[in-house]
Formats: C-alpha cells, sequence, structure tokens
C-alpha cells in the first residue's frame, strides 16, 4: 500500500471529511471545488454509509476518493480508539491511494486546528526525510482469529506474515491481499523445508515418518520469536493467545540442533502446556 513517501514533497491542504462516505465526499467537492490534486484528506476509521448502510472499510474509503473527477493526494485515517501507536490498515494494492493511519489524539489535534481555520483546512508539509514507520516490530493484524478451542486448546500455535502480502492471481498479475489464507502458504513452504531437513539430518535417522513428520512442529514453535506488543509499547510482548509461539523463523528451524518438549503433555511433539495438562494420572478425589 502507498504511503506519504509515494507523494512528492510539497506542502499540501489538509481537509477533513468524516466518515468518508457518498454525503461527506459531495460536501467535500462543493467545499473544496476544482484541483484535489494537492489535497490530503482526513478521515475517520469506521462507520457506515449513510445512504447505504455500508460499512466504510478501509477500501471503500479509498475506492470513494479514487472515483472522484479530480484524485486527492493522499488519505490519512484517524483511530476511533485512544490507542499509543497507528492501527494497521489492510487495503487491496488495486487502490492506489497512498494511505496512512494516525492515532485518535493525533486526529483529534488536526480536526481541531481544521475548524479554527477559516478556510476549513489547514496546511501541512511532507518532508520525506521526516517520515518513519510508528514501530519496526511486527503488528497483529486486527482480522487475527485467537484465543482458545472449545476444549482450552491454546491457539494459535504460531504467527506469520499475513497482511498485505503480495500475491499472484488471475489475470497473470500479482495484488497485495491479507488473512489467514496469505500466512498459510508461508508456513506451509517453511515446514517443507523444515520437513526436507529432518529427512536429511542424520541427528533425526533414528525417528519414525510419523515422528519426523511431527517433529517438524516443535522445530518451528520451538524457534519462533515472540513478538513486541507495539499497542502496549512498553516492551510487553503480545499473548501466547494471540500468536502461540511467536513470529516463525526458517532459518532457525531448519538450522537448530536443539528443541523443546513439554513433559506429561498430551502431544509431545507440541511445545506448549495446554490448559487440564500436567494433571495426575491416576483418578481425582474429594471430600
Amino acid at each position: 500500500m502507498p504511503s506519504l513517501l509515494d507523494i512528492p514533497e510539497a506542502t499540501y491542504t489538509l481537509v477533513y471529511a468524516g466518515i468518508g462516505d457518498a454525503a461527506a465526499l459531495e460536501k467535500l467537492v462543493a467545499e473544496h471545488p476544482g484541483d484535489l490534486s494537492k489535497v490530503i484528506v482526513l478521515e475517520d476509521r469506521g462507520g457506515s454509509d449513510s445512504a447505504t448502510g455500508a460499512d466504510m472499510t478501509h477500501e471503500a474509503k479509498v475506492k470513494g476518493l479514487t472515483q472522484l473527477t479530480s484524485k486527492p493526494a493522499a488519505l490519512i485515517i484517524g483511530d476511533s480508539e485512544t490507542v499509543e501507536n497507528p492501527y494497521v490498515a489492510t487495503i487491496e494494492a488495486t487502490l492506489t491511494m497512498p494511505t496512512v493511519t494516525i492515532t485518535k489524539k493525533e486526529k483529534d489535534a488536526l480536526i481541531e486546528a481544521i475548524k479554527a481555520s477559516e478556510s476549513g483546512s489547514i496546511t501541512i508539509s511532507n518532508p520525506h526525510a521526516g517520515l518513519k514507520l510508528a514501530s519496526t516490530n511486527p503488528s497483529v493484524s486486527d482480522f487475527t482469529s485467537w484465543g482458545v478451542t472449545p476444549d482450552l486448546k491454546l491457539k494459535p500455535e504460531i504467527a506469520a506474515p499475513g497482511g498485505n502480502i503480495v500475491a499472484a492471481v488471475l489475470g497473470n498479475t500479482y495484488r497485495s491481499m491479507s488473512g489467514t489464507s496469505m500466512a498459510t502458504p508461508q508456513v506451509a513452504g517453511i515446514a517443507t523445508l523444515v520437513r526436507q531437513r529432518v529427512n536429511d539430518d542424520p541427528a533425526f535417522a533414528g525417528l519414525s515418518e510419523a515422528d519426523k513428520a511431527a517433529i517438524v512442529t516443535t522445530l518451528m514453535m520451538g524457534t519462533a520469536h515472540p513478538l513486541l506488543d507495539i499497542d502496549q509499547n512498553d516492551g510487553t510482548y503480545y499473548s501466547p493467545r494471540r500468536v502461540g509461539a511467536g513470529q516463525v523463523d526458517a532459518l532457525a528451524a531448519t538450522t537448530t540442533t536443539v528443541y523443546p518438549s513439554v513433559v506429561g503433555a498430551e502431544n509431545p511433539w507440541r511445545p506448549k502446556a495446554d490448559l487440564g495438562e500436567g494433571r495426575p494420572a491416576g483418578p481425582s478425589r474429594s471430600r
């Protein structure tokens, strides 16, 4: 997804367009007629179209702006919740509007300045040298499923990149896509490499074929990296309920000489302790 680094260094007019639905864009064009190529639009995260009731997804916001007669330079989406760091937006690459996200605090400050101006807009500069990522640590996508299964098994077991992944699509082309369907192929490919390593490494020659297949998970989970929670921004790691053992590491999983195990686990090849494991083998008694 293109960002402010993809538009020229210049001074731009910043205008506020609410949730970016049809009514808001109609008002935007009426109040700021003519060329919008030097305009950056600020919008609120989420909302529902006042005419159709449809959810104003990130894609809908971008699509609405790209369909205007004069296309704005970029879109800034302000969060609706108070958090320390901007959230990660997922927008298909087929919609090429440069887009960035900011915190609610930053959005509210910009809206206050816009409302205080006589023109209903303010000017902002876009020096590329001053732009940087909010964090170099990967963040967990807001669409990620997590928690425990109905039988209290801890899931997920591992995490992999699944947001804004360039993938091949029909028509002999590529597009940026997000979802479990993007993370799964990466894990499957790494698992294949790890299995090949297990097959070729003399250290695993004594294992049965079933155990060789099972140890692939152990090696991948045992070498995964915990991820810092950028929303907490205090050195706290994401809970295993969200990322499992952490982000998969292909190099470590295919080269490590040690791997963990959990004594008494229902499945010894999965290095984790689920709720209910570790109980005495005999019947329980109460009085």
